[in-house]
């Protein structure tokens, strides 16, 4: 199978406003999967997308796309997210990208590119992209609320700098009436329901018990976030699958094992009938 390759196609004016397609060639119009990368909102590129990833779901007929986004210090609030939505909008509804299949379409992405996911899904985005097949997130928060993390993780990792960053706020101001109901949009959890949509969830840092101690590094990757997701999914009866780290395990064969998995439910997702 041919791949067309398009490399720094502009989606918007600014420079960071460019992603990478992968396209089968061929007369089927082909499912999508769009990948955001990590970097805490102020780093990172779309170069980063996992490579195992990308010749899984291409070797399966699937069209894949990786963004990068504005970051935190543009001018216009929520950056990053709403780069998100422009860039996957931008995929489905460019008429040069005609043999994309914008009924079938996932997403995901590592760390904040993985909060950008879920915003595009439980969040404002959801008003701007259709709802995915699925969601594939590693080592993401799966909330972006301080004051829900200052309840999920002990020591200082709510006060992280990357969230103060994307929101505009001190943590003096997280709990000020004025922005708590904002910030509770970002509780991603609390918007799960039936309909959402599967969701696969991976976490390279493992279980290490929650203690004040942790790096903040270490506590803002922990599992706990993709285990505060997955009781929500199961409460709701929604597909979902949680791999996580053991500390005995090789970290590499590991995740190159999770990243296989993850692309095999990503198919599965995008070949079977929609869930309504």
């Amino acid at each position: 199978m041919g791949i067309q390759i398009h490399l720094n196609v502009a989606y918007g004016d600014h420079p960071r406003q460019r992603l990478d397609l992968y396209q089968p060639e061929g007369d089927d119009r082909a499912p999508l999967f769009v990948w955001l990368h990590g970097g805490g909102f102020s780093g990172g590129d779309k170069s980063h997308l996992p490579s195992l990833l990308r010749d899984y779901l291409l070797g399966q007929g699937v069209a894949v796309a990786s963004a990068n986004y504005r970051f935190v210090d543009d001018a216009e609030l929520l950056a990053p997210l709403r780069d998100a939505a422009r860039a996957i909008f931008f995929l489905i509804s460019e008429s040069k990208w005609g043999y994309l299949d914008s009924a079938r379409v996932a997403f995901g992405g590592l760390s904040a590119g993985g909060v950008s996911a879920c915003w595009l899904v439980w969040g404002e985005g959801s008003r701007v992209v259709p709802k995915p097949r699925c969601l594939a997130l590693v080592d993401t928060q799966t909330t972006a609320d301080p004051r829900a993390i200052r309840a999920l993780l002990p020591g200082p990792a709510w006060r992280i700098e990357s969230f103060q960053r994307l929101f505009r706020l001190t943590p003096e101001q997280y709990d000020e009436p004025e922005w708590a109901a904002w910030l509770e949009t970002f509780h991603f959890p609390a918007r799960v329901t039936p309909a959402s949509p599967p969701v696969f969830q991976l976490y390279k840092t493992p279980r290490l018990p929650l203690t004040a101690e942790l790096s903040v590094s270490t506590a803002i990757h922990h599992p706990r976030f993709g285990q505060l997701l997955k009781e929500r999914l199961d409460a709701e009866g929604v597909p979902n699958d949680l791999q996580v780290r053991s500390l005995s395990s090789n970290s590499e064969i590991w995740y190159s094992s999770a990243l296989e998995k993850m692309a095999v439910f990503i198919v599965q997702s995008l070949t079977e009938p929609a869930r309504v």
